[in-house]
């Protein structure tokens, strides 16, 4: 199996399709809850899909149209730990930008009934990694060595939470508002410590 996923991934435009179609804000992101400190990366989906198209461009051999690629299989347990599947991680680099020379893991499954290669997820923990690779290998693993975490993974429009904390004070003043023309008294206001 673990053949036929690097076949498909190593011609540079199925990689491309895959990359381009796969709904990256909907994507499972499998990650540690730092509870002291945490580096997040918010980026969006036009700029996440650019930078692994640069990463597929710097290790495409040009003359083949094939990817240097290295595959690490992972086991994914169901939620029992009874039953598992193989997926596949490839881990890119970010080169520039403020989180450069941040890695993360892009885990592949092989759907054999329609011999196709979708993406099931983001690693983003290189100890996760090693763990659902032991049940596979014991062997070290040289790409995850020098895998630098990140803490958190948004994809999608970058100040989300912050529109959705005004849209929520704004309709909290409205409520007031209504709730003042009804009552016919005020009602205190709500001091923002942020």
């Amino acid at each position: 199996e673990m053949h036929r996923v690097s076949e498909i991934l190593i011609e540079s435009k199925n990689l491309e399709v895959i990359v381009t179609t796969t709904n990256w804000s909907q994507t499972s992101i499998y990650k540690t809850n730092e509870k002291q400190e945490r580096m997040t990366l918010y980026i969006t989906k036009k700029k996440w899909i650019s930078k692994i198209k640069t990463f597929i461009e710097s290790i495409t051999n040009d003359e083949q149209e094939q990817i240097q690629l290295q595959l690490i299989p992972i086991a994914m347990f169901d939620s029992n730990a009874d039953n598992y599947i193989i997926e596949y991680i490839w881990i890119i680099t970010f080169d520039h930008g403020p989180f450069q020379d941040i890695n993360v893991g892009i885990s592949f499954e092989y759907l054999q009934e329609k011999d196709k290669v979708v993406v099931a997820g983001i690693y983003l923990n290189k100890q996760q990694i090693y763990q659902q690779h032991l049940p596979i290998d014991t062997s070290p693993i040289d790409e995850v060595d020098n895998f630098k975490n990140i803490n958190d993974l948004s994809i999608g429009n970058p100040d989300v939470w912050p529109n959705k904390y005004c849209a929520a004070k704004n309709e909290i003043e409205k409520l007031k508002k209504t709730i003042e023309q009804l009552t016919h008294s005020p009602i205190p206001s709500y001091k923002d410590n942020s």
